[in-house]
């Protein structure tokens, strides 16, 4: 009895530490300005910030199963700069520290996701004003997000449940007062184990306490 006991403990500790292994792998979704150049307006108003018409051109996936690399995003906004990286234009940043609210709509040709689609919408716990040495400046937000079920299902993990997103734009604050132009744009999202990943490394290490309690 004692030796099924340490064999069925080693089974199931394989299992869960196996698969969960396979599963608390993190996907990051990483949108950015790339070669989009400087574009759009960013309003401060004290503690307050607006941002519209951001060029977002590149989407970066890292930690997918099937889907990892960089893909070109299509959109509403061109720049001169961007004519040259992307004839399809840009996605549009938009967000508004007063509402908390942050959006992402463009089209992404690589997966067939056509212009118009919102990748990603948002709702700002924080956002953060910095205003460094008279030269740059930067607009941070932190917040839960919902990205398009449309790209998660392109991307191979529909219904993947997401960390908070961190964005940061950058704008130089040299040539007057608000509005400003931004210069860069860096949008940051990590995937995060579901409940019953969870239940899986928990199932993982009952294995292990009954293989080491028989053991022995």
């Amino acid at each position: 009895m004692k030796k099924l006991v340490v064999i069925f403990g080693m089974v199931v500790a394989l299992v869960g530490f196996m698969t969960v292994g396979s599963v608390l792998a993190t996907v990051v979704i990483d949108f950015g300005t790339g070669n989009a150049g400087s574009g759009g307006t960013i309003t401060i108003a004290g503690s307050n910030s607006s941002g519209a018409d951001i060029p977002v051109e590149t989407m970066t996936v890292s930690g997918d199963p099937g889907y990892n690399g960089t893909y070109y995003l299509s959109g509403a906004q061109t720049t001169s700069s961007n004519a040259n990286a992307n004839a399809n234009g840009a996605a549009v940043l938009t967000f508004n520290s007063l509402t908390g609210t942050i959006t992402v709509v463009g089209g992404v040709p690589g997966l067939g996701i056509a212009n118009g689609t919102t990748l990603l919408t948002g709702t700002g716990d924080s956002f953060v004003v910095t205003l460094s040495n008279g030269v740059l400046g930067s607009v941070q937000g932190t917040g839960p997000d919902t990205k398009s079920a449309t790209l998660l299902t392109d991307l191979g993990i529909s219904g993947a449940p997401f960390a908070l997103f961190g964005f940061t734009t950058g704008f130089d604050i040299t040539g007057g007062g608000s509005p400003y132009t931004d210069i860069s744009t860096d949008i940051t999202n990590t995937s995060i184990p579901e409940p019953a990943t969870l239940l899986l490394l928990g199932t993982g290490l009952i294995g292990a306490g009954l293989f080491r309690r028989f053991r022995g």
